[in-house]
């Protein structure tokens, strides 16, 4: 399932909704509002952030409000409790994340001081210290990894994968792997979308990852 979050309308009002795309047996596509649970927190309405995953939680990072120069948190969100929780974190927005291990690396984009200047920094966030004193949060992204070890088994079966890399930080070999494939979903505007199909799934495929450059001819 591919997940989003936050955004704007077609007014540039910030939103703080979280939706999933999801496909069915037979292959139909359909998207799926998250549920958030209810009396508690509701997440920062926000856009121009970055998300990630760690396990079952989904890592809201950076990004921009309607109110000009407001702190924005980070903020988590558990997919197993719906609830979200808030963090104190950087300021920054139109960058891009990725993870290592339990470890998120922020690259780029502006912060809100100098909003007009780009900046080409590479931040680091620790999500052991980070959940440090949140120790539901902690144990549920340290068992995800145990997961993926059990599922991943020996690696003595079928051989090795050709898209499985090999990273080395702070003294510890870690594997990870690319995808094959890419699930591509067509965007139309308003006056074109008036000539196109209402069966959503027809506008979206899956395609290999060796073929993704000639979408663009």
């Amino acid at each position: 399932m591919m997940v989003i979050f936050g955004g704007r309308t077609s007014d540039s009002s910030a939103l703080n909704d979280t939706w999933g795309l999801r496909r069915h047996r037979d292959g139909r596509w359909d998207w799926v509002p998250a549920p958030y649970k209810t009396n508690t927190d509701s997440p920062t309405f926000r856009y121009q952030h970055s998300t990630l995953f760690l396990g079952p939680l989904m890592i809201v990072i950076g990004g921009r409000t309607n109110t000009v120069g407001e702190v924005v948190p980070l903020e988590v969100y558990d997919t197993e409790s719906s609830e979200w929780t808030s963090f104190t974190s950087l300021q920054r927005f139109r960058h891009v994340c990725w993870a290592v291990g339990f470890t998120m690396y922020i690259h780029g984009g502006f912060e809100q001081d100098t909003p007009n200047i780009p900046i080409n920094v590479i931040s680091t966030i620790d999500g052991d210290k980070l959940f440090a004193n949140h120790e539901v949060l902690y144990e549920k992204m340290k068992n995800s990894e145990k997961k993926d070890k059990k599922g991943s088994g020996d690696g003595k079966a079928g051989g090795k994968n050709k898209s499985q890399y090999k990273y080395k930080a702070g003294g510890g070999e870690k594997e990870f792997k690319l995808a094959h494939t890419a699930q591509i979903a067509h965007c139309y505007s308003k006056e074109e979308s008036n000539n196109t199909s209402e069966d959503f799934s027809k506008l979206v495929r899956q395609i290999s990852i060796d073929k993704l450059l000639e979408e663009s001819k």
